[in-house]
């Protein structure tokens, strides 16, 4: 174990020097963590997908993001006073090009004392990069130079490092995200680590391999409850149970940037794809949203499913959904997590499409109970742009989807 206790934090914030060089930045509420770009005249979340056109992207030059965090009396916006108080934020692009990686520590650090998990300080002492306090002062970001590597199944890697619990009664963890993701920045340093990002490919690998908890036991499989794997028949009945299907359709829309007004007890705008004459065509209250061109509305899942263009608006409906294959609706609930804020338990057709994606079943109506556990954790670990990559079989074998 390290000697080193990593306890040490810089006076005046110091950021990751060849980080603050590249124009990957943005702003952060610390109130909420939304990620913000309010040079581009709104306080809506910014969007940041890799779909956008250059134009709109809100990433800016370190200076810029952090004079906007430092000098709120500079701020030349309207409404400026509703920002409150900034923080910086980088932002790794969807296309990963080995430039960073970010391992994030949560519940591993004592805030009253600085005391730091000894798992983690053996950890950070074999990583030996920059390392900086997360902004609740419990967590620790390493920034690496490092790729997720392409024999795991998806571009995340999530893990618990112990079972007993070290902060506030939670287990202490660690993530790490080479793409499409907004690190929240502290600059809060750890004056032990070095001032750069080194490059650690081969213990990020190391560490995947020492805590992938992807593969459960026989044991752990055959111990699911029956409510885990309930027939494809009833799917209305497991879309209920999934919080995917109660997402505040207003946060979808100001995730995509559009401009909400308020109006009674609900907001309108101009519909994100179609747009409107009047800026006024998209009512939203709530979990439903209704478009009055078509007359058609659903719930937050179906109006990501719309922006997304998995299904037109003059389509949507109460069984729009059903129209989509399984692996189509796993990939759009990929995307509703990571680029709208679901969370929360998935619902099963994701898990099933998801599934037959990793080529875990074959025929779309076997159940899913035996290998429920290990497909969530493929789940977990994937994203949008993962479904066509290699990836592991159950035999240990390396296939791409399609080939036998």
């Amino acid at each position: 174990m390290s000697e080193t206790k990593f306890n040490s934090v810089a006076e005046e914030p110091v950021y990751e020097e060849t980080m603050t060089d590249l124009p990957n930045w943005v702003v952060w509420s610390t109130t909420d963590k939304r990620p913000l770009a309010p040079w581009l005249g709104h306080l809506n979340p910014c969007r940041w997908n890799g779909n956008l056109d250059e134009n709109e992207r809100p990433e800016r030059a370190f200076e810029v993001a952090k004079n906007w965090a430092g000098h709120p009396g500079t701020r030349d916006i309207t409404h400026q006073g509703e920002l409150g108080d900034l923080g910086i934020a980088y932002i790794l692009p969807f296309e990963s090009d080995a430039s960073i990686l970010m391992v994030d520590f949560d519940n591993v650090r004592q805030s009253d004392t600085g005391e730091v998990h000894p798992i983690v300080v053996d950890l950070l002492s074999r990583l030996s990069s920059y390392a900086e306090i997360s902004g609740s002062g419990q967590g620790i970001h390493v920034f690496v130079r490092a790729n997720i590597p392409d024999w795991y199944p998806g571009s995340t890697f999530s893990a618990e490092l112990d079972t007993e619990t070290w902060v506030d009664g939670k287990v202490p963890k660690i993530e790490m995200y080479d793409r499409a993701r907004v690190c929240l920045t502290t600059g809060q340093h750890l004056t032990e680590t070095p001032p750069k990002a080194a490059r650690r490919q081969k213990i990020v690998d190391e560490l995947i391999r020492e805590y992938d908890q992807s593969i459960d036991t026989i044991e752990d499989i055959c111990d699911l409850e029956e409510r885990q794997a309930k027939p494809r028949g009833s799917t209305v009945q497991q879309g209920n149970q999934s919080p995917y299907f109660d997402v505040d359709s207003v946060d979808v829309l100001q995730r995509s940037g559009a401009q909400l007004r308020q109006q009674g007890s609900g907001y309108r705008c101009a519909h994100p794809v179609h747009g409107s004459r009047n800026g006024n065509n998209l009512g939203v209250e709530g979990e439903v949203w209704y478009c009055h061109r078509h007359n058609v509305g659903g719930n937050s899942l179906m109006l990501v499913a719309v922006l997304e263009g998995f299904i037109t608006c003059d389509r949507a409906g109460t069984n729009s959904l059903s129209e989509l294959e399984d692996e189509e609706f796993a990939r759009l609930c990929l995307l509703a997590r990571d680029w709208y804020g679901f969370d929360g338990k998935p619902p099963a057709r994701a898990i099933r499409g998801t599934a037959l994606a990793y080529d875990l079943i074959s025929d779309p109506e076997s159940q899913i109970k035996h290998i429920y556990k290990i497909t969530r954790k493929f789940y977990d670990a994937s994203r949008p742009e993962d479904f066509g990559k290699q990836v592991p079989t159950l035999d240990g074998t390396v296939s791409k989807r399609g080939e036998c």
